[in-house]
């Protein structure tokens, strides 16, 4: 199990390191006033990122609005 783990891990981080080598062009980005030039690997991981704890965060949100199942009462169905 330990092998398969490395072997995985291994190619993971070999396809980061090819899209990293491809993408190492700089691409600027104008936002109002503001003009940045940055390599597009780290604009494309940067939103990567942005997007991941965006979606924690909002999934934690929603999680404490969801009532947990076990204090639902169960209802009756009246139209039996």
């Amino acid at each position: 199990m330990k092998t398969i783990k490395s072997i995985i891990t291994f190619f993971v981080v070999a396809l980061i390191v090819i899209f990293a080598i491809q993408n190492a062009v700089t691409v600027e980005i104008v936002f109002l006033f503001w003009a940045l030039a940055i390599p597009r690997v780290l604009l494309v991981l940067g939103l990567i990122a942005i997007g991941f704890f965006l979606g924690v965060l909002f999934a934690s949100f929603n999680k404490k609005r969801v009532p947990n199942r076990s204090t639902i009462e169960p209802q009756q169905n009246e139209n039996l």
